[in-house]
């Protein structure tokens, strides 16, 4: 009988389904950051994505989640069990002693066979739980990547600014030495020079807040990029080339967002784990069958050795629990019923969202047109009132109403670009498209 026995437990033991193994990707590859060079926003992204403590919390829930996977998946297989005993008998009887020890080891194995989906729904819910972290760990990664790129641009729009605000300092600086020529040759008087001095002292202090400002941005940038603070390094500067116009209808952008939003694509999993709670809900309440095997043998008790095989078929299931499974199901139905209204609602959010970006991103596109124009005309009006001076036919009033109207136009100019490329991001963001999108130049 034994050797009957011994193949029907092996069965059991090789009789799992066959299912591939999901491999995740693994942590994006980190390269050291050469800071040397001025550094690109792709690759500031890229070191956010590598070194900023929240990526490794985002992974380590995807990981946790495939494990809960596995553990689901588990019964699938046979579960396998040894068992070893052993002991000290001692007796005496008619003043004959004995002294024995017993031993036992049993070895035995049972499959579920059939449980009304149970396991299939527990797989399922733990699949659509992997899935929708997955989905949520995208969407975090997208969310820092725009964190990053509007940190990026800050920074960059202070380093325009005190590029600006140096321009502006230069330009009261030549004024400054044109009235002192001019009151040196009496075609001006003192206030003149006075006038032209307050205007330097004043573009001075703009430049000495510039340069705090732009610290501070490069300060901030460098926490979200996971790296110290006081780091030394330049940006790249930025270049907008060209203002093309939206092709794509705004409905075409909201469907297209809608199909791939990271965060819509999670609660979606989310409402299938939903819907795969409720089948195990379900499930819970019906019988299961299992069939099981068993070899077994037992020595030195006092007689001889003995073997011991079984096999057969369990079937178990719960009469009356208290009314427990029909709440459990009718909690899984709210569930699933709240799920749905959370994705109804972030969608109709995403099509806002896509209406919100794309009118800032038309807007700010026509206002950085006439941003540019503005800086032409006033860099050649400053040009013309600082020439007419030096000639003696302006005053300084003119000088300096030109010269703070270029300086005006050129801090406008750097604003008006930094909110073209941030719209360009939140489009990018709200349309789920800001890690796989080209982005917009900044010096890639």
């Amino acid at each position: 009988m034994k050797s009957f026995y011994l193949p029907i437990l092996l069965a059991l033991v090789t009789s799992a389904p066959a299912y591939a193994l999901d491999v995740l990707p693994a942590d994006p590859a980190c390269t050291k950051l050469n800071l040397a060079a001025p550094l690109t926003l792709a690759d500031a992204i890229q070191q956010a994505f590598c070194q900023n403590p929240q990526t490794r919390q985002w992974w380590a829930t995807v990981s946790n989640q495939q494990a809960q996977l596995r553990e689901a998946q588990a019964a699938y297989w046979p579960q396998l069990s040894a068992q070893y005993q052993i002991g000290k008998n001692q007796s005496q009887s008619g003043g004959i002693s004995s002294d024995t020890t017993p031993q036992s080891v049993n070895l035995s194995a049972t499959y579920l066979l059939y449980d009304f989906g149970g396991r299939d729904s527990a797989a399922r819910l733990a699949g659509a739980q992997l899935q929708a972290a997955i989905a949520t760990r995208d969407d975090d990664l997208n969310r820092l990547a725009y964190s990053v790129s509007q940190a990026y641009l800050d920074a960059l729009l202070a380093q325009e600014s005190l590029t600006a605000a140096r321009t502006s300092e230069a330009s009261a600086l030549e004024a400054l030495k044109a009235a002192e020529v001019q009151l040196s040759v009496g075609r001006s008087i003192p206030a003149t020079k006075l006038q032209a001095q307050t205007a330097h002292s004043q573009a001075k202090l703009v430049r000495i807040k510039a340069e705090g400002t732009r610290a501070t941005s490069l300060a901030t940038l460098a926490n979200l990029m996971g790296i110290a603070p006081e780091t030394q390094f330049d940006l790249a500067p930025w270049h907008v080339e060209g203002l093309p116009n939206q092709a794509k209808a705004v409905a075409q952008l909201m469907d297209s967002a809608i199909a791939s939003r990271q965060d819509l694509r999670a609660l979606q999993e989310q409402v299938k784990a939903a819907r795969a709670s409720v089948d195990s809900a379900r499930a819970q309440g019906l019988p299961t069958l299992a069939l099981g095997a068993s070899v077994g043998r037992q020595v030195g008790a006092g007689s001889p050795p003995a073997n011991s095989q079984g096999i057969g078929l369990t079937i178990s299931g719960p009469i009356f629990t208290g009314y427990r499974d029909t709440y459990r199901i009718r909690a899984a139905e709210a569930n699933l019923e709240g799920a749905r209204a959370q994705e109804t609602n972030l969608a109709n959010q995403i099509k806002l969202d896509v209406w919100t970006a794309y009118q800032s991103y038309q807007t700010n596109t026509e206002a950085l047109t006439a941003a540019h124009d503005a800086v032409v005309s006033g860099a050649e009006n400053e040009k013309l009132m600082l020439g007419r001076f030096k000639a003696g036919v302006g005053i300084m009033l003119d000088v300096l109403s030109a010269q703070a109207s270029a300086a005006t136009a050129r801090q406008q100019q750097a604003s008006a670009e930094h909110d073209y490329l941030l719209s360009k991001f939140a489009l990018a963001q709200a349309l789920g498209r800001l890690n796989s999108e080209p982005l917009p130049s900044t010096g890639e």
